[in-house]
């Protein structure tokens, strides 16, 4: 837990520390960084054994371990490439931007894109924004069917109504490339998630 880290690291010197599991808020990385802790998100996978990329909380790109390589298929997802690890070629369903055999920038998940018109939303990018203003609930973008445009992002609150929905929909306006906006909100009671505590997400047909 961030909290406990940032409160851990008053009474403890750190010289590094690395952050795994689930993508860091925005919010989240500005808190370590105002507290002076050098910290490294890690990019990894069951199936890799191990990290196989650190990136520092200052930094928006991957770098590769040694040992390990990079690639794209034709819809942007990463493969991971490994002279020494049993896996040897790996192909992920995670959707990057490629800088170098060496390097990339996480964008999200390929499951979870949006096609909203023709344009390609990757909702992890707009959650990290959000969520230096929507702290009271959890929440996640997902999408619902639209005639026009396909589909269309929707906003996905935990709990129940809390009177400020229509505040959340005007700050995701401001706040978020025109397109990415969504335009209206679901509250569901308690979200669903994995063993690891991963909330699993839910699209609205």
């Amino acid at each position: 837990q961030i909290p406990s880290l940032i409160e851990a690291s008053k009474t403890h010197e750190f010289k590094h520390v690395i952050i795994g599991g689930a993508p860091m808020s925005g919010e989240q990385q500005q808190a370590l960084i105002d507290n002076g802790i050098n910290a490294w998100a890690t990019y990894g996978m069951t199936e890799t054994c191990s990290h196989v990329a650190l990136r520092h909380i200052t930094k928006n790109c991957y770098k590769a371990l040694p040992g390990f390589r990079f690639e794209t298929d034709d819809k942007h997802r990463l493969i991971i490439h490994s002279d020494k690890m049993s896996f040897g070629k790996l192909q992920t369903n995670d959707v990057v931007k490629l800088i170098s055999d060496s390097e990339f920038q996480w964008l999200g998940r390929y499951d979870n894109v949006i096609n909203s018109g023709g344009i390609k939303i990757h909702p992890e990018e707009d959650e990290a924004i959000l969520a230096a203003v929507i702290k009271e609930q959890p929440f996640y973008i997902s999408s619902m069917p639209h005639d026009k445009w396909g589909e269309v992002p929707v906003l996905v609150l935990e709990g129940y109504d809390n009177g400020k929905t229509a505040e959340y929909l005007s700050l995701a306006a401001r706040m978020l490339p025109k397109y990415h906006a969504p335009k209206s909100a679901k509250w569901i009671p308690e979200f669903e998630r994995t063993s690891s505590g991963k909330i699993k997400r839910k699209t609205f047909k």
